[in-house]
């Protein structure tokens, strides 16, 4: 691992080698409730609590450039020259995401690898989301299917993988082992109950996860700041479980 790669990953996770990151990079699908005003928001997180932000270029030179004490990765496209736009903006990490069959094609196979082969080139991190679907599109929360995809992508050149939970933590922890690379957790869907969400965080923890990166269940809540900081300590083990549903 090169030297680049290696002072940007010191600061993703600082000194215990866990992560929380806050996703804010989904606008581009559209208007999205929660995500209208960001800088208020982003300031109202990072009181809160948050290691980093998941964010578009635009968000990251307009409203991310001027923060201190926080780590800004960089959503791109499988586009090879956007890796060394990100180094050259500064960023801690780029991520790319992947939405399909557990069995990943070739074509997304190539892709993700000149990815990987461009990020290694530039010192920077890559974090690989892997969401496998169905046919109608719907996220698979099977053990199987996530271990498969999760071991392809680790062995592919992503440096952490994100992906979705499935329980009980003593089967995920058979995906966390077959992957040769840290695994934080999706948030996916805003969840109808909150405790139900921090519930999931706790237990991919005990599972082997080394953290999360969490949009809907954080921005639509009724009070981000709240939640960020409840979700931090989490991760952080600054809070058990019990201690965290009680601040609901």
């Amino acid at each position: 691992m090169n030297t680049g790669k290696k002072l940007r990953l010191n600061r993703l996770f600082g000194g215990d080698g866990r992560l929380f990151i806050v996703a804010i990079d989904h606008a581009t699908f559209g208007q999205v409730k929660g995500l209208e005003t960001i800088k208020p928001l982003v300031q109202s997180i990072i009181e809160g609590g948050t290691d980093g932000f998941i964010a578009n270029p635009g968000t990251i030179t307009q409203v991310l450039a001027d923060l201190q004490g926080v780590s800004v990765i960089m959503n791109i496209p499988y586009a090879p020259s956007m890796v060394r736009f990100a180094a050259k903006l500064g960023v801690d990490a780029i991520k790319t995401s992947y939405f399909g069959n557990p069995n990943i094609p070739e074509d997304y196979i190539i892709k993700i690898s000149r990815i990987a082969a461009e990020a290694n080139e530039w010192g920077i991190p890559y974090i690989l989301e892997l969401d496998p679907v169905d046919d109608l599109g719907k996220t698979l929360y099977d053990i199987e299917a996530l271990k498969l995809i999760c071991k392809a992508g680790s062995e592919l050149g992503a440096d952490i993988i994100k992906a979705s939970y499935a329980g009980p933590a003593e089967r995920y922890r058979e995906i966390v082992d077959a992957c040769e690379v840290p695994i934080i957790i999706r948030g996916g869907e805003k969840m109808s109950s909150t405790a139900d969400f921090l519930d999931i965080i706790a237990d991919s923890i005990k599972a082997g996860a080394i953290g999360a990166a969490i949009g809907r269940n954080i921005w639509q809540e009724r009070n981000p700041k709240l939640i960020s900081s409840i979700v931090w300590k989490l991760i952080h083990g600054k809070l058990s479980k019990n201690a965290a549903l009680k601040l609901l």
